[in-house]
């Protein structure tokens, strides 16, 4: 799940023309403050993949070229790529190009093997949550598979199982039948009962089944739980069980990533904190919780002068692995021993550390997300 990059409805849209690509921004986007989410070059490489068309076909294209079409150093160019594939908006890797072949833009000659970029641009992922683009299609999918199941099941079985389904969710709701209250909650299911699939509604009744278990949560407030979730899925999109599997898997990581970076309370952490940490474990060069967890260990370890901060753990240690591609802690001990912040550190002493380190999944303590 990466950084949500615009909280906005408001749509950009790409059209091919006689005379090449197209963008259109609706003004109100630009006057809300649009264009200042990207910092440094990361605009400039966003119009540019647009222009490629690099959300139909990779835009490969040699480092030294990208550097010349873009403004500011190289330095700020490769700031530029991180940046939108921390936001998902953007996946890159490293290619190698032989003389003589040609890539997007012209032959490519004096050189028996150039370093390239293959650049794969995702710009359905600037909005979050429901206006995703592929958070429709995911809705528009469940709906068909629910219709598929309901033609396969006789119409009385598939009628019963949704009248109990509203009847139970109508039980959490107060007011009599009748009421301008019940009304109101009876349009508010049906609308639930529509857009998502029988599954997801057992699992939202399994939730709030379970926070009634605890003695300090009254049955008459159960509603405004149901609600909380229910909001909480429309933000952010998730139409389908597989979604939400997702969703709960992060939130547990990104909890464990907390607690091992000395969060006493999850609940502790503020916006930026909470996307930062997210981002250390998404993307297409997201780390494993295992990875992660090491990386923040050994950045405690060495930080001689306090607890480091999420910045420079993300710096120093986060980064250099993501960008490594690093697939398990020998990779990463690898990776940071070259790295140059680590030179002047004992050798011994990484390697003592590197064998303590043990994830005790076992003990882990799995829930579900709270309100």
């Amino acid at each position: 799940m990466a950084p949500v990059f615009w909280q906005q409805e408001e749509l950009i849209s790409f059209a091919d023309t006689p005379e090449g690509r197209t963008v259109q921004l609706e003004e109100k986007i630009i006057e809300k403050g649009f264009l200042t989410r990207f910092p440094g070059s990361s605009l400039a490489l966003f119009l540019l993949l647009s222009a490629k068309g690099a959300d139909r076909e990779p835009y490969i294209v040699e480092q030294e070229r990208l550097n010349c079409l873009l403004p500011g150093s190289s330095k700020e160019v490769q700031s530029a790529l991180d940046f939108l594939e921390e936001c998902d908006l953007l996946e890159y890797s490293s290619v190698t190009k032989k003389e003589g072949e040609q890539d997007q833009r012209q032959a490519v000659s004096g050189k028996n093997q150039l370093d390239c970029l293959k650049i794969n641009f995702k710009p359905e992922n600037i909005f979050p949550g429901k206006y995703r683009a592929e958070a429709v299609l995911e809705k528009k999918e469940e709906q068909g598979k629910r219709s598929a199941n309901s033609e396969e099941k006789p119409p009385e079985a598939a009628d019963v199982f949704d009248r109990e389904l509203r009847e139970k969710l109508l039980d959490f709701f107060p007011g009599s039948q009748g009421s301008q209250a019940y009304r109101q909650a009876v349009e508010e299911v049906e609308r639930w009962c529509k857009d998502f699939p029988g599954e997801l509604l057992q699992e939202l009744l399994r939730r709030v089944g379970k926070w009634l278990g605890y003695p300090q949560n009254p049955h008459e407030r159960a509603h405004y739980y149901l609600r909380a979730i229910v909001s909480d899925w429309y933000e952010k999109g998730i139409f389908s069980r597989k979604k939400l599997k997702e969703y709960d898997r992060l939130y547990r990581e990104t909890r464990e990533l907390a607690r091992i970076y000395g969060f006493k309370n999850y609940h502790q952490l503020n916006p930026v904190q909470l996307e930062t940490l997210k981002g250390w474990l998404t993307g297409s060069r997201g780390l494993s919780l295992e990875i992660a967890c090491w990386a923040v260990r050994q950045a405690v370890r060495h930080k001689r002068d306090g607890s480091p901060s999420l910045d420079y753990i993300e710096r120093n240690y986060i980064k250099p692995l993501k960008q490594a591609g690093v697939k398990n802690i020998g990779q990463a001990a690898e990776i940071l021993g070259e790295n140059d912040f680590f030179q002047q550190k004992d050798r011994q002493t990484r390697d003592r550390e590197e064998k303590e380190f043990c994830q005790e999944w076992e003990n882990f303590f799995w829930e579900s997300p709270e309100s």
